[in-house]
């Protein structure tokens, strides 16, 4: 019988909910491929957060504790978790695509010997073989990747495969060990937590989202204007935007923002990138503005509008004017 791990990830003394994401995805391999399924969480006083997530997954839970481990620390999880492979080696291990996940997971790979295929959003089966796909150049493709290592570690979109959690609970599974990490060489100085407040986003039936593609900050009135027109309406933004200070990062979409599901959903001038579409994909109708016909949020939008927002956007405010005279 082959073997499956899922690191599960965590933060501040609660799970992270695309751990339960993990589980989805190492049942729909476990189905191409017969394999036992076993969890791993890390930390200090770990046994609770192990037990909490055996009783939502049933799946046997090893929970590692390392004294002094606080917070997430890469060089421990690496340490901790090879010693564990050489006890029980494994097929799969899948992680979430998050900074964590991508901080520490490809190079416990090297080190580990195994192989390593990122940002996953979809497996599937074809001529006996696994297939494994992701976006690259900005989501405008899409490339399918086969692994031929005797191992290998996956990290997984978060959003692109269905969660397991489903409020049953079963009886607690956990195998308690104990890693004194002596040879680390990172160290955590300091971790802060931003007080982020998305509520306003989660409320809002209409989401008027910008990227870059705006070209300047200046270009932001265009956007209240057109928010302006809809009763319950937000402006949101991709990262850039946030980390240019243009917008607030409560205003943020995507993997380390807000996940949004609103009536409406206007992309102006947004690229599309996985991160930024994993928190808006849920939308109802989604509508993009975008110069660039082949902007990879056309692929995820009901309706794509291919000219320069700046043109567009004061038309439609324009005609909206004239309407409401009639």
């Amino acid at each position: 019988m082959e073997r499956i791990f899922i690191l599960v990830e965590h933060f501040a003394g609660k799970i992270r909910a695309v751990s339960y994401e993990l589980v989805g995805v190492a049942n729909l391999l476990s189905s191409f491929q017969p394999a036992e399924i076993k969890a791993i969480l890390l930390g200090e006083n770990i046994e609770n957060l192990a037990k909490e997530f055996s009783e939502k997954s049933d799946l046997e839970t090893f929970a590692i504790s390392v004294p002094g481990l606080e917070t997430y620390n890469a060089g421990v999880y690496k340490e901790a978790l090879l010693n564990l492979f050489k006890e029980f080696p494994f097929s799969f291990c899948l992680s979430s695509h998050s900074t964590q996940g991508l901080d520490f997971v490809p190079a416990l790979a090297v080190k580990q010997g195994a192989g390593c295929i990122t940002a996953v959003e979809l497996i599937e089966e074809k001529d006996n073989d696994l297939i494994y796909k992701r976006s690259i150049s900005g989501g405008k493709l899409i490339t399918s990747l086969k692994n031929k290592a005797p191992s290998l570690f996956l990290t997984i979109q978060p959003g692109s495969f269905k969660s397991i959690e489903n409020g049953t609970t079963f009886t607690a599974k956990v195998i308690q060990r104990v890693y004194s990490s002596t040879s680390s060489t990172v160290r955590n100085i300091t971790t802060k937590s931003l007080n982020v407040d998305s509520s306003r986003l989660s409320e809002a039936k209409v989401i008027i989202s910008v990227g870059r593609g705006i070209g300047d900050e200046e270009h932001l009135e265009l956007i209240d204007q057109l928010a302006a027109l809809f009763p319950k309406s937000a402006i949101a933004g991709s990262r850039p935007l946030c980390d240019l200070g243009w917008l607030e990062y409560k205003q943020q979409v995507g993997v380390t923002g807000a996940t949004v599901s609103p009536d409406l959903y206007l992309a102006c001038g947004i690229s599309g990138t996985s991160q930024h579409v994993i928190g808006m994909k849920g939308s109802g109708l989604i509508v993009s503005i975008n110069l660039d016909p082949n902007a990879a949020i056309n692929n995820v939008s009901d309706i794509c509008v291919v000219e320069d927002l700046k043109t567009f956007i004061p038309v439609l405010l324009e005609e909206h004017h004239k309407r409401r005279l009639l």
